[in-house]
């Protein structure tokens, strides 16, 4: 009889117990990243006889002892995201937790309010720190996993290397930079847009964090030819002189084409300009049919009055005319000698008394007027390749006793200051430049000097729009702004000065068997063994993360207050079990009476 008692009473301390756990769950409906608790009840066998009948059947007798809460155990089903606004703010979409630390313990969390502290640390709200992976300047990880730390501000980089990248441009369709009342091609001056095709500019950074703009002034002077001016605060970037017998000019490039638009070669110098040695003043070098050649001449380049001599006699470039293909060949490309191109806007041919004349542009035209230099372009009647040295004409008939030629040659030096080869160049395709090929600038600002690599492998020139994108590795001091974090779980920080970089990769923890997970409160986690570990992965490989979202409790209150009846009503029936036997128990007390 009083054992009832005693059955009456589990139900009242197991339902007792289960109504905790609701109000529990009910209580924590808004804490973010919240597991709900789910009940285990067990039945309690007090005895249990088992006897068989003659026929072998069994009778059993059984009377169980009640029942009993006997544990408990985590609904890990993902809660829904509810939108912050707050880049700090991160949700797990998907399985995994969080993983932080107080520099001794490991804990493990759904929760994702996270702020920085005042060292840059991303923390939660009970201060303990969000560990995940460095990572470097092309976003990879580096280093083992550590507290994540984003740094509040950014020191300045001096520029080290500038680069070209796609789409930059340069607009084939656009006229060689000839003088028309020279017929030379027009000198660089930054202060005449007149004296330059094109100039685009790009910042640049000293070891203090000073900009600079340096500037790139290209110059359209033949087919597939450009000089590349460049000036950093207006003063022009200058080559080292290898020695005391180069003849490189000192300030610029000199770019060259294929027949595709992609850039082929790179001079160091600006063009050396042939003058016959007995005329120098004319700055133009004649030939005529008979002779066939030119040979036993001394040429010079002439600076600021002074001569150098440039090619000793036994240099010779030979010239042959075929009349019979109405072709003038100077065998530039087969040379064995520097690397000539005809000067565009200065080959003059005569046949007897009629001059024609190339317009700097391949074509070759009537000269109608010699005084004021007035051409019939009607239609051409040849064409000229600059770099091969060879004109031929189409609708008029060379003279075989009575040709000749009036030209300018143009040749390059590279950075020693030796000739450039034909064949070496085409074997070289030299597009980029290391940082030594310049004098060191100083910025005149306390910071180190500066010298650049130089990339323009990049660029084209094609017949469409100039199009400058360019790229350099400096910058100046920044300080955070803000931070965004990916979906895999990558952080990147934005600073005033202009730079968004990676910083970190958040850390997740892959628990196979939640249940071995032991609440320690504030949403936090341990594993209940020490020896057991999770496996631990970037964000973004099994699960994403969500920025600016926090997951919300997984508690559905509907089926709380179900459960919540349920529970009531089993203990209020549990009672009525125990307030019966109490009843019963004084029916037998009451026989004695």
């Amino acid at each position: 009889m009083i054992g009832s008692f005693y059955v009456g009473y589990t139900g009242l301390t197991s339902n007792n117990k289960y109504l905790n756990i609701i109000s529990d769950n009910i209580a924590n409906v808004n804490t973010v990243g919240f597991k709900a608790e789910v009940p285990i009840f067990e039945d309690i066998l007090q005895s249990a006889i088992t006897s068989f009948t003659a026929g072998g059947t069994p009778v059993n007798f059984e009377i169980g002892g009640g029942e009993v809460l006997s544990s408990t155990v985590k609904n890990f089903t993902q809660g829904i995201f509810m939108q912050t606004g707050k880049s700090t703010d991160l949700a797990i979409d998907g399985k995994g937790l969080f993983i932080l630390t107080d520099g001794q313990t490991t804990y493990y969390s759904r929760n994702g309010e996270f702020r920085l502290d005042p060292e840059g640390n991303l923390i939660n709200q009970q201060g303990l720190k969000v560990l995940g992976w460095k990572l470097d300047k092309n976003g990879n990880m580096i280093g083992a996993m550590k507290p994540i730390n984003i740094p509040l501000s950014m020191n300045p980089n001096t520029t080290t290397k500038v680069k070209l990248n796609e789409p930059s441009n340069l607009d084939a369709s656009s006229p060689v930079m000839v003088d028309n009342s020279t017929h030379e091609i027009i000198k660089f001056n930054p202060a005449d847009n007149n004296a330059y095709s094109r100039v685009e500019s790009l910042t640049v950074y000293d070891s203090l964090g000073n900009p600079h703009l340096l500037e790139f002034y290209f110059e359209h002077i033949a087919q597939n030819t450009w000089y590349t001016y460049l000036m950093i605060d207006g003063k022009t970037l200058e080559f080292k002189v290898p020695n005391q017998d180069s003849l490189g000019f000192s300030s610029g490039l000199i770019l060259y084409f294929d027949n595709e638009g992609r850039l082929e070669d790179i001079d160091y110098t600006a063009p050396v300009v042939f003058k016959d040695k007995d005329s120098p003043s004319k700055n133009i070098l004649s030939v005529d049919q008979t002779s066939n050649s030119i040979s036993n001449l001394k040429y010079y380049k002439f600076s600021d009055g002074s001569g150098y001599e440039l090619i000793t006699d036994t240099n010779t470039i030979n010239v042959q005319f075929d009349s019979n293909n109405n072709k003038i060949d100077f065998n530039l490309d087969n040379s064995n000698d520097s690397r000539y191109i005809l000067d565009p806007g200065h080959v003059v041919v005569t046949i007897k008394d009629q001059k024609f004349v190339d317009d700097g542009h391949g074509n070759i035209y009537k000269l109608v007027d010699s005084s004021n230099w007035i051409l019939d372009k009607t239609a051409p009647v040849g064409e000229i390749d600059y770099a091969k040295g060879i004109i031929t004409f189409t609708k008029t008939e060379l003279v075989s006793s009575n040709t000749r030629v009036d030209f300018k040659l143009l040749t390059f030096r590279d950075s020693n200051g030796k000739m450039l080869k034909s064949s070496n160049i085409e074997n070289t395709r030299t597009v980029s430049l290391d940082k030594d090929w310049m004098n060191p600038f100083d910025p005149k600002t306390g910071a180190e000097k500066m010298q650049f690599d130089f990339d323009f492998s990049k660029i084209t020139q094609l017949a469409s729009s100039y199009m400058f994108f360019g790229y350099q590795d400096g910058n100046a001091k920044g300080d955070l702004m803000n931070i965004s974090v990916g979906e895999d779980g990558s952080i990147r920080g934005s600073y005033t000065n202009g730079l968004t970089i990676p910083i970190a990769r958040i850390a997740l923890a892959m628990f196979k068997d939640t249940e071995m997970l032991r609440r320690v409160g504030s949403t936090l986690y341990i594993p209940s063994s020490p020896t057991y570990t999770p496996v631990i992965v970037p964000g973004g490989v099994i699960s994403k993360i969500r920025s600016q979202m926090l997951e919300a409790s997984n508690v559905d209150l509907a089926q709380e207050f179900i459960n919540l009846m349920v529970a009531q009503r089993a203990y209020q029936a549990n009672a009525r079990v125990i307030s019966t036997s109490d009843q019963v128990l004084l029916e037998l007390i009451n026989l004695k009476r």
